[in-house]
């Protein structure tokens, strides 16, 4: 789908380079052990975000950390973090699912 975008509005911004590969995920979602009900339950979390994603956490009352994706699963099962915000695929991928 990316490359779609990029064939139909062909940013200006890609002009000069040769484009090898675009990649794009699904949208951020808070994973946790804890059970998250409603919105007041995120305030006081530490979660591992960036970006947008940072802001949003941030605006909840949840204390955003940032860290590389490849720190997530150590920081979630030894407690630096409370949940972290990626794509469903992080789950396999980053074998989350096992934390």
């Amino acid at each position: 789908m990316i490359h779609e975008y990029q064939k139909k509005f062909q940013p200006k911004e890609l002009n000069e380079v040769k484009v090898m590969y675009l990649h794009g995920h699904g949208p951020g979602i808070l994973h946790s052990k804890k059970p998250i009900n409603k919105l007041e339950d995120v305030k006081g979390m530490k979660i591992r975000c960036t970006g947008m994603a940072a802001k949003i956490a941030g605006a909840l009352g949840a204390t955003p950390v940032a860290m590389p994706m490849g720190e997530t699963y150590d920081a979630l099962s030894r407690g630096v973090v409370d949940a972290s915000m990626a794509p469903q695929e992080a789950l396999q991928g980053w074998k989350w699912e096992k934390w």
